[in-house]
C-alpha cells in the first residue's frame, strides 16, 4: 500500500509540474494578447506622454477617460518609476485585462484599463489541454494496474468444479502481485481440502459396503421365526445399500460433466419401462400418460433414466396411493411430470430440497431414509441437458417434479 501511494503521489506531483512548464509558455506571454487598437493606444501615450501640453487633448480626442490616481498610491519597481519619468507607459499585466500607467504631472498618474484579447479563450483551451494530459497520463500509470486486476478478475471468473481457480500469472514488479499469489495459495489449499474431503467421503462409502454386503447375503440365508423382524431389518440394509450407492454416484459426478452418448430419446417409453420395472414390488399405483407417444428428446439414456427413476423412487416413497407420470408439449420444451398424492413440498424448501445432503424436517424427514442426493443428482444431470428441474404442486395434493427437455430443432 505504501509502494501505490508514494509511486502515484510522485507521478501526479511531476506530472503537474511538468504540463505547467511545458504549456505555460505555449498559452501565456508577457508581450501577446494586445489588439492592434491597444498597441496603437500605447504607442500613442508614450508619445505624448513626452510633451505633457498635448497629452489631455489627446486621451479626450481619443475618447479615452482614464483614472487619475496618486502616483503615491502604487509601488512600482525603480526600473518602472525611472521609465515613468521618462514618460514611458508601464504595463501591469492581469487575466483578462491589462493596466496602463503613465505620467499626468509630477503628483499623478493616468491609468487606463484595456482588455486582452483572447485572454478568456486561451485560458480555457489552456484548462483543457491541461486536464486532457493530466488524465492521459494518469491513464498511463493506472494501465498495468488495470491490466493485472483484469487478469485476476478473469482468472477468479473461471471457478473449477472443485472450488479451484486457474493459476494467475502476473510480473514480480506488479503492484498486486501479493493479491496474486495469495489467491493462488488459496485455490491450491482449496482444492487439496476438497480432494481429501471427496477421498475420505469416498472410502467411508466404500468401507460402508463391505459389511452391508455380508449382511444382505446373511438376511437371504436365513429365516428366523420372526419373518417380519427380519423383512424389517432387510428393508433397513437395502435402505443403507441405497445410501451408498447414492452417495458414491454423486462423488462419482462431483467434478467435470462426463462424456454423453446423446441420442433420441422416447420419453414416454422410457418412462413406462422405469415405472414397470421399479413399481413391481410396490403397492402404489403407478400410472403413464403422453399428450403424444412420438415425443423424443435428446440425451444420454443412462443419464436420462437415472434422472427419472430418482424421481419415481422419489414419488413412490413419498405418496400414500398413486403416482403419476405425464409427458406434455408446450411451446419450447417437453416436460416430464412425475407426480404423487403424498405431503407435498413446502414453499421454503421448493429449493432447498435440490441442496446436497438437504432433508426437510417435516414430512420428508429424515425418518424417511435417504442421504439427500437423489434430487441434486437429478438437477445435475438436467443441466448437463441443458434442460431444468422443478418442483410445484401437483393436482393429486403431493409434489410435482417437472423434468423440462428443450425441444429439438
Amino acid at each position: 500500500m505504501t509502494r501505490l501511494f508514494l509511486s502515484l503521489y510522485l507521478f501526479i506531483a511531476l506530472a503537474l509540474a511538468g504540463l505547467s512548464a511545458a504549456l505555460e509558455p505555449l498559452f501565456f506571454t508577457s508581450d501577446e494578447g494586445l489588439s492592434d487598437e491597444a498597441t496603437d493606444i500605447v504607442l500613442a501615450l508614450e508619445t505624448v506622454a513626452r510633451k505633457p501640453e498635448e497629452r489631455a487633448a489627446w486621451l479626450a480626442g481619443a475618447k479615452l477617460e482614464p483614472r487619475v490616481i496618486p502616483a503615491a498610491s502604487l509601488a512600482f519597481s525603480p526600473a518602472s518609476e525611472q521609465a515613468l519619468e521618462n514618460g514611458e507607459v508601464v504595463p501591469l499585466f492581469y487575466q483578462d485585462s491589462i493596466q496602463l500607467y503613465a505620467r499626468a504631472d509630477d503628483t499623478t498618474l493616468y491609468e487606463l484599463t484595456l482588455p486582452v484579447t483572447g485572454s478568456l479563450s486561451r485560458a480555457l483551451w489552456y484548462s483543457t489541454v491541461f486536464y486532457v494530459l493530466l488524465g492521459a497520463l494518469i491513464a498511463l500509470w493506472l494501465w498495468p494496474l488495470w491490466r493485472d486486476l483484469t487478469t485476476i478478475t478473469r482468472g477468479l471468473s473461471n471457478v473449477n468444479a472443485d472450488g479451484s481457480f486457474g493459476k494467475i500469472w502476473l510480473p514480480k514488479r506488479s503492484v498486486v502481485a501479493p493479491i496474486a499469489k495469495a489467491l493462488n495459495q488459496l485455490s491450491a489449499q482449496v482444492t487439496e481440502l476438497f480432494n481429501r474431503h471427496k477421498e475420505m467421503t469416498g472410502a467411508v462409502a466404500h468401507e460402508l459396503r463391505t459389511p452391508l454386503a455380508r449382511l444382505k447375503f446373511a438376511l437371504a440365508t436365513e429365516r428366523p421365526a420372526d419373518e417380519e423382524g427380519w423383512k424389517a431389518m432387510r428393508e433397513d440394509v437395502n435402505e443403507l445399500e441405497r445410501m451408498v450407492q447414492e452417495m458414491l454416484d454423486y462423488l462419482r459426478h462431483d467434478g467435470r460433466q462426463p462424456e454423453l452418448n446423446v441420442s433420441q430419446i422416447p420419453l414416454r417409453a422410457m418412462a413406462e419401462n422405469l415405472a414397470e420395472r421399479t413399481a413391481g414390488n410396490t403397492a402404489i399405483s403407478v400410472s403413464v400418460t403422453a399428450d403424444n407417444d412420438g415425443l423424443v428428446v435428446l440425451g444420454d439414456d443412462y443419464y436420462i433414466g437415472r434422472a427419472i427413476e430418482n424421481l419415481l423412487l422419489n414419488a413412490i416413497h413419498y405418496a400414500r396411493t398413486e403416482v403419476r407420470l405425464r409427458v406434455s408439449d408446450n411451446r419450447n420444451h417437453i416436460v416430464l411430470h412425475v407426480e404423487d398424492d403424498g405431503p407435498g413440498v413446502s414453499e421454503e424448501n421448493i429449493e432447498k430440497i435440490f441442496v446436497p445432503f438437504y432433508r426437510p424436517d417435516a414430512a420428508r424427514s429424515r425418518e424417511r431414509g435417504g442421504a439427500g442426493l437423489g434430487l441434486a443428482i437429478v438437477r445435475r444431470i438436467m443441466l448437463w441437458h441443458d434442460g431444468e428441474c422443478e418442483v410445484q404442486k401437483s393436482q393429486l395434493g403431493g409434489a410435482d417434479f417437472l423434468l423440462r427437455f428443450p425441444k429439438i430443432r
